[in-house]
């Protein structure tokens, strides 16, 4: 575990990230783009996938992945990659698992009394039947998801609306957030909210603690770190 600012550890509300923080999805992601270019690209496209490339899709907005994949694709068709990746994906969401010691840290939390939400690049009512699924979505407060209208689509975006749910928008050093990408550590910090890094999904990249207030291996680390501030 690895403390940068405990100063900031003292939050009313935490918001976790849901892929690769809550939820152990990457093998089905991956699985998921793998299929979507097999269908729209040749071949020997989806033979230069590989696995460390489809892992970074992980955690940033699918229309960002669509164009690291292809980057000559109109927009049109970049929204076209999106449709045929959750043709795939969405049937399927559920099947991930949470992260061991999921349920039992948002237990402990709540006992505290600490609010918690989840705001995620996903979109909002499949993140939801996910949570729902594994019996933890009376748990958070809120549920923040990106928009299908792509209204609410980066990390900040859907971050500054969770936080205007909870009431928090005027205040949002009073909420931290939890993620296991720089893309959570970056869109919290154009939030103004402190964010951890936790690297049980093994999904961070060398450097993408950047910025994060702490480093945690473990939700019995972070259970720990929360405990002590």
């Amino acid at each position: 575990m690895n403390v940068q600012q405990e100063a900031s550890l003292r939050p009313e509300a935490v918001i976790f990230d849901l892929d690769g923080t809550l939820v152990n999805s990457a093998p089905l992601v991956m699985e998921c783009f793998r299929l979507m270019v097999r269908d729209l690209f040749d071949p020997e496209r989806e033979a230069e996938l590989t696995d460390a490339q489809l892992l970074t899709y992980l955690g940033p907005p699918l229309m960002d992945s669509m164009y690291d994949i292809d980057p000559a694709a109109s927009e049109e068709k970049a929204a076209a990659m999106v449709a045929k990746y959750r043709e795939y994906y969405l049937p399927r969401a559920e099947e991930s698992p949470l992260f061991e010691g999921i349920p039992e840290l948002l237990e402990s939390l709540k006992g505290r009394g600490i609010r918690l939400a989840v705001a995620t690049s996903k979109l909002e009512k499949p993140a939801r039947k996910i949570l729902d699924h594994h019996g933890v979505l009376e748990a958070f407060e809120t549920v923040g998801g990106a928009s299908s209208d792509l209204r609410l689509s980066t990390k900040a975006e859907v971050l500054e609306e969770t936080l205007a749910r909870l009431g928090l928008g005027e205040t949002p050093e009073r909420a931290l957030m939890i993620g296991d990408r720089f893309y959570d550590i970056e869109g919290a910090a154009a939030c103004g909210v402190p964010a951890v890094l936790v690297t049980w999904g093994k999904t961070a990249g060398q450097g993408e603690e950047q910025g994060a207030v702490a480093v945690v291996g473990t939700t019995e680390e972070l259970s720990e770190l929360l405990s002590e501030q």
